[in-house]
């Protein structure tokens, strides 16, 4: 997947077949459209409110602080920080190997 740049990304662990990433957005970023053919990932919001977009079929599911939702591996999305405070959310990539692919020609 192709570098992009929002308030903050760290790994904060990471062995074979499993990573985990704590993110940060400000208001209106987004981690650009991608998708993860082999893992599936768990998005737990740990502040704010965060909006995850996914295609084929196309839908919005919005989550708040302690809620958390499955992207499935294969499945394109996106996650977007759509309200005026900072997001923060803890992504679990596995288990499987760990690969993005960005997803050309999507709009926000």
């Amino acid at each position: 997947m192709e570098a992009y740049r929002i308030k903050d990304s760290q790994i904060v662990a990471q062995a074979e077949g499993l990573r985990v990433i704590d993110q940060t957005l400000a208001p209106g970023e987004c981690v650009p459209w991608h998708l993860h053919p082999d893992t599936d990932d768990y998005i737990i919001c740990l502040r704010g409110v965060v909006e995850i977009r996914e295609l084929n079929p196309a839908k919005v599911t919005t989550l708040k602080a302690a809620q958390r939702y499955r992207v499935l591996k294969r499945q394109p999305h996106t996650t977007i920080n759509t309200s005026a405070e900072d997001c923060e959310i803890l992504i679990v990539q596995g288990p499987g190997p760990i690969d993005s692919r960005t997803v050309p020609g999507v709009a926000r």
